[in-house]
């Protein structure tokens, strides 16, 4: 749907030199570019939405009080995704990278069946010092949320620095 600003049609919503599918007002959606059915699209992701919480290496269990406070360094990004769509998930990496899709926010405790854990994540605090590094995910019928977990503990690099890094898109038919 375009925007109509001033009795001109617009197609494309630029700030700063950079194009943006999506407009929000805080966590509501405003509007979304209208995009072909085919090829990729970029997700929008508003970082004011991220939760500290993280998924366990060990039983894969997610863990989160919900909230996020300045200084956390377990953190988990969250999208609002289509059921039965896959996604791409791309983000400068620290020492952690996991993502997982859900229908909503899960409670603590919870085991995520439909996770990824990157390669180069072996539970430890071992920076991977920006690597660029991509997951893909296909959700399931009942999915709704994508949630990416990434942490900052080594202190090699900021949660601005990796959460202006990722990118999400729904790959295309």
């Amino acid at each position: 749907m375009p925007i109509i600003f001033n009795g001109k049609t617009h197609s494309d919503i630029v700030f700063n030199t950079k194009k943006h599918n999506a407009i929000y007002y805080g966590s509501i959606l405003m509007w979304k570019k209208k995009v072909p059915s085919t090829g990729d699209v970029i997700v929008p992701y508003d970082s004011t939405q991220d939760l500290s919480g993280f998924i366990r290496f060990a039983d894969y269990s997610f863990s989160s009080n919900g909230a996020f406070y300045t200084g956390a360094t377990n953190c988990l990004a969250q999208v609002d995704i289509e059921p039965n769509s896959t996604y791409e998930v791309t983000l400068n990496m620290d020492n952690r990278f996991r993502i997982a899709t859900y229908n909503g926010l899960p409670k603590s405790g919870v085991v995520l069946t439909n996770r990824l854990y990157d390669t180069l994540d072996n539970n430890d605090a071992t920076s991977q010092n920006g690597a660029t590094r991509t997951l893909t995910i296909t959700s399931t019928s009942t999915d709704t949320k994508l949630y990416i977990f990434y942490w900052t503990s080594t202190s090699t690099m900021s949660r601005a620095v990796i959460q202006q890094s990722i990118v999400v898109k729904k790959k295309g038919l």
